[in-house]
């Protein structure tokens, strides 16, 4: 079965979620995949990667976003107009 991942960047100057009271750099990371993050066994693991690359890359500090994994149902996702499942 192939992988497909759906990840959504949202940046803002000031995300009133985190309450940290500065205007430092801040995102939410949210990442939907269909069945993969049901089971919970690699979820730490693709956290953490992501973590990673959203530090280096865009250069926000690790505890200025929030990363989301969230396990899509087949048949509420659809691609080019059919739905996976």
């Amino acid at each position: 079965m192939a992988s497909y991942y759906v990840l959504q960047k949202k940046q803002q100057e000031l995300l009133a979620s985190l309450k940290l009271g500065t205007t430092e750099p801040c995102a939410n990371v949210e990442v939907g995949s269909i069945s993969t993050f049901a089971s919970g066994s690699n979820n730490q693991k693709v956290a953490s990667e992501i973590t990673e690359l959203v530090h280096k890359e865009l250069g926000i500090d690790k505890k200025r976003f929030y990363v989301v994994l969230t396990d899509l149902q087949a048949n509420r996702v659809s691609w080019g107009g059919n739905l996976f499942g």
